[in-house]
């Protein structure tokens, strides 16, 4: 039930808040809710940020990059340092890419960008107040992440450009 409980959450947001940007090379989109036992996340990113294409591989060195890619952003334990007083433990990532044939696969409109998303789990012993998401030393390309976390006491936006990868989540 992780989705559902970010996805809840979400929709207590603003619609304002909610306006998604238009899908912009080098930058990430990351929505976070903290619960008393849970830290979920959903991490959107266009392809071009990731491996400077926007399509299926089309050699063997395109798919070893996406391998690598890809697995880099399964493991959420790398990706994401939670509050240690918390007690995090990484529970598992759901990964989307249907242009490189991960997740639901769809067509693709001609011109259409193409994005991947992936969902995170931690379970914790307290509540988190705050994580560093280290996504900038693995994906070069991606210069800034905008996001907002939703957690029991407050709702707030954030955005973090090189060198700083820390959010905070206690109120």
């Amino acid at each position: 039930m992780p989705r559902l409980t970010l996805i809840a959450a979400l929709l207590c947001l603003p619609l304002a808040a909610l306006a998604a940007p238009a899908h912009e090379h080098g930058v990430a989109r990351l929505d976070i809710v903290v619960e008393a036992a849970r830290v979920t996340m959903r991490l959107e990113i266009p392809l071009d940020s990731l491996l400077g294409f926007e399509r299926a591989p089309r050699s063997d060195a395109e798919r070893r990059q996406v391998d690598t890619v890809l697995g880099q952003l399964r493991d959420g334990g790398q990706r994401f340092n939670i509050d240690p007083a918390a007690g995090c433990r990484f529970v598992h990532a759901v990964l989307s890419a249907p242009v490189l044939g991960a997740g639901p696969r769809r067509a693709a409109e001609p011109g259409e960008h193409a994005e991947v998303w992936v969902d995170y789990e931690f379970e914790c012993r307290a509540r988190a107040g705050h994580l560093a998401a280290q996504l900038f030393q693995p994906f070069v390309r991606l210069q800034r992440i905008d996001g907002q976390a939703v957690t029991p006491g407050a709702q707030r936006r954030f955005t973090l450009r090189r060198p700083a990868v820390r959010v905070e989540l206690a109120p």
